[in-house]
């Protein structure tokens, strides 16, 4: 299948939020959507107007040019669930720990992007996984077993970030229900350094050769969903540059997922059109402005075909990592060329 995805019905007004607030209103509805380079909008759970569509999750993709790590802490409600998934970009083997979270497990999320999220197994003292995040630095340690659906893995990470880096906060409603919403914090252009072995594998990652972003996500959705997300990070000119791409998830008109940051100043972009195709998976991804700001193509160097599945309830992740070339163009109207930098894109269906 080849996907030609429009941007969005109406072009994004980009809406800037700027003063701190309640996310949800008392009846759980959004106060003001839109989009901030900071977390300014405060996450409340028990604002939730149905607390059975909470879907919450804290994850982290670690990417070199050897291998990618996928970390997720995730709270559907009826299910909660841990898993590391590691990709050999060379060979494109997939690697893959899980834990259920069952009776006697405790899994902790945070209200906001710094904090501490963890799973600890029952009977244990120390947790089996742990995201701690401070203004600058995540530290992740990883100790879960063994089990039917996936090998066991042990490892640790520290995560880097710039203090006054900015990133993607955006508030989405869906316009089937005024009470329905995503709000998620996307960090890409971090570095990262560590070690993790999966099964019989190790690997290790260097700051220097490490790319890491962060996705905070909390919200209330529908029954089924398609997401579309890409990331990247490098250098540019001798300056620290990161974009996320964002399409299909919810009525974007008052912002977009789509955020170029280069240094430590966020330059907000409009609607991006997808193409590619989930049957080619080593095929390239294109991506065009509406505005013309933005042109980029991801070259993959290996896929990853994956998720969940419980029957009516199941994840489908179709996900190619690689590089991206191509131009962007900055508020100033000044243009970057993109050449080779480390990213990925993916296609996510899902199923409550």
């Amino acid at each position: 299948m080849v996907a030609l995805v429009p941007a969005c019905a109406n072009d994004p007004v980009q809406h800037e939020v700027t003063v701190a607030g309640e996310l949800l209103t008392d009846d759980g509805r959004l106060r003001e959507p839109g989009w901030s380079p900071v977390m300014l909008q405060r996450w409340d759970p028990a604002r939730v107007a149905d607390p059975e569509q909470l879907r919450q999750w804290d994850f982290f993709t670690i990417q070199s040019d050897a291998a990618a790590v996928n970390l997720t802490l995730v709270d559907l409600g009826f299910l909660q669930v841990a898993t590391v998934g590691v990709v050999d970009l060379a060979t494109a083997e997939v690697f893959s720990s899980v834990r259920i979270v069952g009776g006697g497990d405790t899994l902790v999320l945070t209200d906001e992007v710094v904090g501490a999220a963890s799973l600890t197994l029952g009977g244990a003292t120390a947790p089996a996984m742990a995201f701690t995040t401070d203004a600058t630095s995540t530290q992740i340690t990883i100790d879960l077993p063994v089990s039917s659906l996936g090998v066991a893995s042990q490892g640790s990470f520290t995560i880097r970030k710039r203090p006054a880096m900015p990133y993607l906060s955006v508030a989405t409603p869906f316009a089937e229900d005024p009470h329905l919403f995503f709000y998620e914090q996307k960090l890409p252009g971090m570095t990262a350094e560590g070690t993790l072995t999966i099964g019989a594998r190790t690997f290790t990652f260097t700051a220097d050769g490490t790319d890491a972003t962060m996705d905070w996500g909390r919200g209330a959705w529908p029954d089924t969903a398609l997401w579309r997300w890409g990331a990247a990070s490098g250098i540019v000119d001798g300056v620290p540059v990161a974009f996320n791409l964002g399409n299909g998830f919810g009525d974007a008109r008052a912002g977009s997922e789509n955020l170029l940051i280069a240094g430590d100043v966020a330059h907000k972009l409009a609607g991006v059109v997808w193409t590619y195709s989930v049957d080619d998976a080593l095929a390239d991804w294109r991506f065009e402005a509406d505005d013309g700001r933005l042109s980029l193509v991801l070259h993959p160097i290996a896929p990853e075909v994956g998720g969940l599945d419980f029957g009516a309830v199941y994840s489908r992740l179709h996900k190619a990592y690689g590089t991206f070339t191509g131009t962007i163009v900055l508020d100033d109207g000044r243009t970057l060329t993109i050449d080779g930098m480390r990213g990925f894109a993916e296609q996510m269906e899902l199923s409550w």
